[in-house]
């Protein structure tokens, strides 16, 4: 079982969606994955949605502000000094989008911006660790960068979290793991002419699932669609699907997980 309960520095913790429609998509993301949601209230006035499986949080789901111009999912990394990581952030080619704000009891975060323009945040946790349950069935399994500017972002996040890569040969292409202390901890995919030029550098999250053709088979009883796919890599069948509001995702039927 991919049961947490920490996170090293560098390592991918957390992901949320930000949603433009909280209600619609709530029943599409319990049929999907069986997720149990549990509404919190913020500080702010308003409410944090945990998805739980078993009690364990997996994800998490809010009401976007209204200068959020799209539903999308998020990816966070966990760090473990939050300031002195930022101080580094303009000089290795980023930009700081958010500083960093306090989350009640639960951590801190901030959001940067890396030289392929791709958005992510960071956590520094107090309370909360991120997500307890990982790589099985309905939970996180990947996080994905999808750039046009792979040499610069790898140099960014090397120097930022002490990343390693390692290139493998997918035909005739390449595809980039990142390492942290031997671990796989996610990828980076090239975004050639085979992606059309107005889909933006961005994070994609992957979930695992028992079962593609049954995901997918709810996916479009629920209000989503099939974006991309059924695809096959060496780790097993994928797709990438949308929500009722439009956030994308790529759902995938792993043969084997990390634990």
């Amino acid at each position: 079982m991919g049961f947490r309960d920490s996170y090293k520095g560098g390592i991918f913790s957390w992901v949320d969606l930000q949603t433009t429609d909280i209600v619609k998509v709530k029943p599409f993301y319990r049929a999907m994955f069986g997720w149990d949601l549990v509404d919190e209230p913020t500080d702010d006035g308003f409410s944090y949605t945990l998805a739980c499986l078993e009690g364990r949080k997996v994800a998490g789901l809010a009401q976007a502000g209204p200068d959020v111009p799209h539903s999308m999912w998020q990816s966070y990394i966990n760090v473990e000094k939050l300031d002195n990581l930022l101080e580094q952030v303009p000089a290795f080619g980023g930009q700081i989008l958010m500083a960093p704000m306090e989350v009640s009891k639960h951590g801190r975060m901030a959001c940067i911006k890396d030289p392929g323009d791709a958005v992510v945040y960071l956590w520094e946790r107090k309370n909360t660790i991120g997500a307890e349950w990982v790589n099985d069935p309905n939970t996180l399994c990947w996080n994905e960068l999808n750039t046009r500017q792979l040499s610069k972002s790898k140099d960014f996040y090397s120097k930022l979290f002490a990343w390693n890569f390692k290139e493998e040969k997918t035909g005739s292409d390449s595809y980039t793991t990142i390492e942290v202390d031997g671990w796989m901890n996610g990828g980076m995919l090239d975004m050639n002419d085979k992606i059309p030029e107005d889909v933006p550098p961005h994070w994609n999250i992957y979930f695992n699932v028992a079962n593609l053709q049954s995901s997918l088979k709810t996916c479009q009883e629920h209000g989503g669609t099939i974006v991309a796919g059924p695809m096959e890599v060496p780790v097993g069948p994928f797709a990438i699907i949308a929500d009722p509001s439009g956030a994308h995702f790529t759902v995938i039927e792993c043969k084997e997980v990390d634990p």
